[in-house]
């Protein structure tokens, strides 16, 4: 998980605006608030993948959605079960030689 958020915003008239990351600093709600939320959105995100009536369009949706997750998060165990289980589901869908599904396991070092 990223510590900082990446932008601190000026507003027009020169004054800044507190980002998030100074609000919510030492908050443990704060980031136990975020785990949970990624957990929901990414949940939802692999049931719309695995509902996906095209087979072409769900093996590709899985690898983006695998390539975006693992540049987002910390890899752990949980990511990487996550990341293995769209990689399965493109695998059937696209075929064991896809060059995006070969490209994706290798950028992830599987």
């Amino acid at each position: 998980m990223q510590e900082d958020l990446p932008v601190s915003l000026l507003h027009p008239d020169y004054l800044r605006i507190i980002g998030n990351d100074l609000l919510f600093f030492g908050d443990s709600s704060y980031k136990n608030e975020l785990v949970s939320w990624s957990q929901l959105v990414v949940g939802e995100l692999v049931d719309a993948i695995e509902q996906e009536s095209s087979q072409t369009a769900r093996g590709n949706i899985a690898l983006e959605a695998c390539n975006c997750i693992s540049s987002a998060l910390v890899m752990n165990e949980k990511v990487s079960q996550l990341c293995l289980r769209l990689l399965e589901t493109a695998k059937g869908c696209l075929g064991a030689t896809d060059r995006y599904l070969e490209a994706t396991k290798q950028s992830l070092h599987l």
